[in-house]
């Protein structure tokens, strides 16, 4: 079975990247280096770590297009936010939280090119190879810090791999953010998307200092219940969300909140 899904992962990466994907995604499950460069259509090379969950976050973003707005209505939605945002004479900006290896900071910032991407990433390896995959690209900033709903400090606790890495407060460590305290450091943008991919710390993130919800117009969540049952991780922002004029769509493993045309 596991040599079917192989085959068919394999099939799916020439079907929807092309040949060249499909090799390196290959070459990269026996490669030696401390990183190998997967060729993906439509960006420069991106770098992911051999024998690791690199690769599947690569699939996920590019070949998936897990943040493709699949509803053309709200697709269209975004698109006129993006630009009424230009035309105010703001700089669109969106926050990229578990940004892993910068894939999705990446696809965020080709779709909507004269947005600024600031990426929290609370794991170093991880934040390394992003800042890698982000270099030279002056719209997208790597911060080697954990998001949360108070500032502070967070432990890092890694995971089976490196796209399960969980973040939990403690007295010192790493520093927390909060989104209103980003969104001071850039006076000269307009929140247009904050997505939330942090292996159930959203439900720390949401539980104080909400007013930054009322500036998005878009917001990415991937809840945690199924990995942390009884915890009810996603409690604090189905509430935040629930009192506020947001539409709800389903995208795979996310929720997608849009901010309600009026």
């Amino acid at each position: 079975m596991v040599g079917i899904q192989s085959f068919l992962n394999v099939l799916g990466d020439v079907r929807a990247c092309g040949l060249s994907f499909a090799v390196t995604g290959l070459q990269q499950k026996i490669a030696s280096g401390k990183t190998a460069k997967v060729a993906v259509p439509g960006y420069e090379q991106i770098e992911v770590r051999p024998r690791s969950s690199d690769f599947d976050v690569i699939r996920q973003v590019f070949r998936d297009r897990e943040y493709h707005i699949k509803s053309d209505y709200h697709r269209d939605l975004l698109q006129k936010r993006y630009q009424a945002i230009l035309d105010s004479g703001l700089t669109p900006l969106i926050i990229d939280a578990g940004a892993n290896i910068g894939a999705a900071s990446r696809y965020f910032q080709k779709v909507y090119p004269k947005s600024h991407v600031v990426a929290l990433e609370p794991d170093a390896e991880n934040a390394a190879i992003a800042r890698m995959n982000c270099q030279g690209n002056s719209r997208i900033e790597v911060l080697e810090v954990a998001l949360g709903g108070e500032s502070g400090f967070a432990e890092v606790i890694s995971g089976d791999s490196h796209w399960a890495v969980q973040t939990k407060r403690s007295d010192a460590g790493l520093p927390i953010v909060t989104i209103n305290e980003i969104l001071k450091q850039y006076p000269a943008h307009k929140l247009l998307i904050a997505k939330i991919d942090i292996e159930g710390f959203e439900g720390d993130v949401f539980q104080h200092n909400l007013e930054w919800i009322d500036r998005a117009d878009l917001v990415y969540l991937e809840p945690h219940d199924w990995m942390l049952p009884g915890e009810a991780s996603s409690r604090s922002f189905q509430q935040a969300f629930g009192e506020r004029d947001f539409e709800m769509l389903l995208q795979g493993e996310n929720i997608l909140y849009v901010k309600r045309a009026l």
